[in-house]
């Protein structure tokens, strides 16, 4: 099975109808990833900075992104602009250059937090349908 954005926003809003959890104050944050991470470009501009980083290359400039994409220099810094308001990406300015980097330890924690209460949530129905199928 493929996770897609698709399926795990369904998840989420399943999730966030179902249960009563302390989801109210993560669903703000998840909303905005979710936004950030569905548009394709975004989508495209996070994978490179996510194999960026395991090659060891953490910081780059909106020039250094401009490669991973099809689009314009001003469209790059835009997108990269929404992912970190999104909290993807953190920013550092030195000079006139902005330096990008993932915020991987953040959005894991995010995303770990939901598989949690999914986790959580569904668990009955999991076992449920388990047995169902048996």
């Amino acid at each position: 099975m493929q996770i897609t954005i698709e399926t795990i926003a369904f998840s989420c809003n399943y999730v966030f109808m179902k249960c009563e959890t302390p989801f109210t104050e993560n669903s703000e944050k998840l909303l905005n990833l979710f936004k950030a991470l569905g548009d394709k470009n975004r989508l495209n501009i996070f994978k490179h900075f996510c194999r960026s980083s395991q090659d060891g290359t953490n910081e780059k400039s909106v020039n250094d992104v401009k490669g991973c994409c099809d689009i314009d220099l001003s469209v790059v810094s835009r997108h990269l602009a929404s992912l970190k308001k999104a909290g993807v990406l953190n920013a550092k300015k030195e000079g006139k250059n902005v330096f990008y980097s993932l915020n991987a330890k953040e959005i894991a924690k995010t995303l770990r937090e939901l598989a949690d209460s999914i986790e959580n949530c569904c668990a009955d129905e999991s076992s449920n349908n388990s047995k169902e199928e048996s």
